[in-house]
């Protein structure tokens, strides 16, 4: 039990928060967008933002969305290495971006970059659902009206005439806009399969490997992503305790990592509320915050 709630013990003791579906205020939960979204929230799928907000209208990253895949399918095993010219071992999304090319439901992009920040669009992301769902073309009597990419139209046509998504007026796709969150908790909504999974771990933190496996994960994004982007040194210095931490847990796992984490506390409570903030906020950013949290709801119910 121990080892089980270090992860947790670490991070959590800087009382992040997680916005639960029910606590959404720009959600109207008798839609069907609005279940379909308390249904991925719920999931630990998808977040909504620190500031109680679910964004439905906003578009997602290619990097983002691989995660969100990963995790309504609970698809955890990962490919060796990767090959695209924009991709670090040290960026938050590696992992789940391993995951994607071990089950092969996305590529780069013929110049051999993967283009984590662009958005995916409504054409890619039918071609990903094909790819995953094994989608079929059904008889279907409409033709769609407006602009769709010739190498998209076969995996179009399929989700289309399935009904997986719709047309709408005037017989229009919008395949080549970015889709939105909203448009893939609709659809994602029905497909997913269990509670996910930590990146890089198939699920199992009970063991020492896929503890520290976790926490590997975890320092490499403290280190190379979240570090840099801090506006202050006392915010770094208690970024870097957590770091420390973990650190020296991995080399010795007799480590007193709880009272490290206290140290770590005590100095987080004389930042500045503002402080506090980004440093939260950075922190989700690129880390799996909604994992975690349902590691403290089942270790602390209290």
């Amino acid at each position: 039990m121990k080892k089980r709630v270090i992860l947790t013990l670490l991070i959590l003791s800087l009382s992040f928060q997680t916005v639960y579906a029910l606590e959404l205020k720009d959600v109207d939960y008798n839609t069907e967008l609005g279940k379909a979204i308390a249904r991925m929230v719920d999931a630990r799928v998808i977040d909504g933002y620190t500031d109680g907000t679910f964004r439905a209208d906003d578009n997602i990253r290619r990097s983002e969305f691989i995660k969100i895949l990963n995790l309504t399918f609970a698809y955890t095993d990962m490919a060796k290495e990767l090959s695209f010219s924009d991709v670090r071992s040290g960026d938050w999304y590696y992992n789940y971006l391993l995951t994607a090319v071990q089950y092969k439901y996305i590529n780069g992009y013929p110049d051999g970059s993967f283009r984590p920040d662009g958005f995916i669009t409504r054409e890619e992301f039918c071609k990903i659902i094909v790819n995953v769902l094994n989608v079929q073309e059904l008889p279907f009597n409409k033709k769609i009206s407006d602009k769709v990419s010739d190498w998209a139209k076969p995996f179009v046509n399929k989700i289309v005439s399935s009904r997986i998504m719709l047309l709408e007026d005037d017989n229009k796709f919008r395949a080549t806009d970015p889709i939105t969150r909203g448009e893939v908790c609709i659809i994602l909504s029905n497909y997913i399969v269990s509670k996910p999974s930590l990146p890089g771990v198939g699920g199992n933190t009970e063991t020492e490997e896929g503890l520290k496996s976790t926490l590997t994960v975890l320092n490499k994004a403290l280190l190379n992503n979240v570090i840099p982007e801090l506006s202050n040194e006392a915010q770094k210095k208690v970024c870097k305790m957590i770091y420390d931490n973990i650190d020296m847990y991995l080399q010795d796992s007799s480590h007193d990592y709880k009272s490290a984490a206290n140290k770590a506390y005590k100095i987080y409570q004389t930042l500045s509320e503002e402080e506090k903030t980004e440093l939260q906020n950075t922190i989700l950013k690129y880390t799996t915050i909604g994992e975690l949290s349902e590691l403290k709801r089942f270790f602390f119910p209290e």
